[in-house]
C-alpha cells in the first residue's frame, strides 16, 4: 500500500444488513480534510482501479473513501450468497455504508461523491445521497441496449440476453470469461442487472420494483464526465437517459476527446490512470469551485 501512498488505512465498513465491506482510506498528510469524497466503483471493478486518483486528492487536502461492493475482490466474502446479492443493494445498503462512514468520521468535511459507470447509477437508491453536496459521474449511463448504436447495439441485447440465462445458474457468473468484468460477478447481481438492461427507463422502470423518488429530490451540482470514444461502454444516448433521471440536479456536461489531451485512446477506464492528471486537475477544480459557492 505504502508504494501508492504515503498515508492511506484500511477500514471495514459494515451495512445495515451486517454484511462488512472492505474500504480504503487517502486523507492529506498533515492536516484536517476540510472535504471528502466517496468513489462509487463501476460494475465489478475492484477499489484499487481508484488509488491514484485517490492519492492525488488526499495530496490536494481532500479525505478520500474508495471500497469494493459486496460479492467484489476483498468483500467477496461474507455470510451472504452470490446467487442471493442485488444490484439495487450496492446503492441501497454499501454505498448507503459508505456514504455514512464519511459523514460519521469526518463530519465536517463538506461530502461529494463520484460514480463511475454502475456507480453514477446507483447513487439514489442510497438515502444519504440527499447529504452530497456536489457529484461528478464518469462514464456513467442507462443500461438499456436500444440506446447504443450498430453494431454495438446488438452487442449489448446480446450480453442481456445471455446473462438473464446464465446467470441463475451460477452463485458467481465467470463473468471474466465472458469479458463482461475484471472479477466474476455474484449472480444476483448479474441476473438483476440484465432484467434492467432490458426494460427501456432500466432500473427506473416501474417493473424494478425499486424506490428511485430520491433521485428526483437531489439538487446538488453534478458534472457529467464521458469520453467521446467510449461507444460500447457510455455512448452519448446512454449518458443522457441516465442523466434525464437527476431533473432536479444542476448539470453540466463535458465530453472530452482523446486528442483534447494529446492521447490515442481514453476509453471507458483512462480517466482513472496517469495520463489523464490534467482531467483530474479540472474535475478537482470544479468541485472545490462548486463547494466555494
Amino acid at each position: 500500500m505504502s508504494a501508492l501512498s504515503p498515508y492511506p488505512c484500511d477500514v471495514q465498513l459494515r451495512c445495515s444488513d451486517g454484511y462488512p465491506l472492505a474500504a480504503t482510506l487517502f486523507e492529506p498528510p498533515r492536516k484536517e480534510a476540510r472535504s471528502s469524497l466517496v468513489i462509487g466503483s463501476a460494475l465489478g471493478v475492484p477499489r484499487y482501479l481508484y488509488f491514484k486518483l485517490a492519492r492525488f486528492l488526499a495530496a490536494r487536502g481532500w479525505a478520500v473513501l474508495t471500497f469494493d461492493y459486496r460479492g467484489i475482490h476483498e468483500s467477496r466474502e461474507g455470510q451472504v450468497a452470490g446467487s442471493d446479492m442485488r444490484m439495487e443493494h450496492w446503492g441501497s445498503r454499501d454505498l448507503q455504508a459508505a456514504l455514512g462512514w464519511m459523514l460519521e468520521h469526518r463530519p465536517r468535511a463538506a461530502l461529494c461523491y463520484l460514480g463511475h459507470s454502475c456507480g453514477g447509477q446507483i447513487l439514489g437508491l442510497a438515502p444519504h445521497a440527499e447529504r452530497v453536496k456536489a457529484v461528478i459521474l464518469v462514464a456513467s449511463q442507462s443500461g438499456y441496449w436500444k440506446h447504443w448504436d450498430w453494431p454495438y447495439k446488438w452487442g449489448v441485447w446480446w450480453t442481456w440476453q445471455t446473462l438473464g440465462v446464465l446467470a441463475p445458474l451460477f452463485n458467481y457468473l465467470p463473468a471474466r470469461l465472458m469479458g463482461i468484468s475484471s472479477v466474476n460477478l455474484p449472480g444476483g447481481v448479474a441476473r438483476q442487472w440484465a432484467a434492467w438492461g432490458r426494460r427501456p427507463r432500466y432500473l427506473f422502470d416501474d417493473r424494478s420494483g425499486l424506490d428511485t423518488s430520491l433521485y428526483r429530490r437531489l439538487e446538488m451540482p453534478l458534472l457529467s464526465v464521458s469520453m467521446k470514444d467510449d461507444p460500447f461502454f457510455a455512448p452519448p444516448r446512454a449518458v443522457e437517459a441516465l442523466l434525464r433521471e437527476y431533473p432536479a440536479a444542476l448539470i453540466e456536461r463535458m465530453e472530452v476527446r482523446p486528442g483534447d489531451l494529446g492521447l490515442n485512446r481514453i476509453g471507458h477506464f483512462g480517466f482513472f490512470r496517469d495520463k489523464c492528471r490534467a482531467l483530474w486537475e479540472e474535475t478537482a477544480a470544479w468541485l472545490e469551485a462548486e463547494l466555494a459557492r
